[in-house]
């Protein structure tokens, strides 16, 4: 039962004239001497492994020796804010306004607690630094995103580069203009 049901959804989701142009079937697109894919699998492999390396890159060694480092350079401090103390009704209290509660629900919490309204206040205060990200940890992450992206636009120039060349050399060994042809393509289309 449950391999008819996949099955069915699967040709159903698959369907060609959904994905495919008119006239075409999935047949078409099998690989052979003259026509190569993408292969299914790169989709997967290679970037399992990329961010298998560069997960332990970034946060062992990269954010440890070099951004941190640059970062106490600029004068910029790894400082946690103080955690506000637990407090039930004034954890709902945040959670309902954020860190702008009228005065009235502020003194009725005050009241509660039999705390100040200016101690109630406080742990507000205290409560929104706490979900406020630090310019150390902004500068780190941003740090890492130059990087990366760096990194991929580089990669990305030398993979171009060498499929232009590559493209260019085997456009250079065929001497015969008629191994291209497009006559299958016509006929499909027609």
């Amino acid at each position: 039962m449950a391999a008819w049901v996949w099955h069915s959804f699967s040709a159903w989701f698959w369907n060609p004239s959904v994905w495919l142009p008119p006239n075409y079937d999935w047949k078409d697109l099998v690989p052979n001497e003259k026509v190569r894919y993408a292969n299914w699998a790169d989709l997967w492999t290679y970037p399992i492994v990329m961010a298998l390396l560069a997960i332990p890159l970034r946060f062992l060694v990269l954010n440890k020796l070099v951004y941190n480092k640059i970062a106490l350079a600029v004068g910029l401090r790894n400082i946690k804010p103080r955690p506000a103390v637990p407090n039930e009704i004034l954890e709902s209290l945040f959670f309902q306004y954020k860190s702008n509660p009228p005065e009235e629900e502020i003194r009725r919490c005050a009241g509660k607690l039999d705390w100040s309204v200016r101690k109630v206040e406080r742990w507000l205060r205290q409560r929104t630094a706490m979900n406020h990200i630090s310019k150390f940890t902004k500068f780190m992450e941003c740090s890492w995103q130059c990087t990366y992206y760096t990194f991929i636009f580089v990669y990305g120039l030398i993979i171009a580069s060498t499929l232009q060349k590559g493209s260019v050399e085997d456009n250079r060994s065929s001497s015969d203009p008629s191994d291209i042809s497009f006559e299958d393509d016509e006929r499909k289309r027609n």
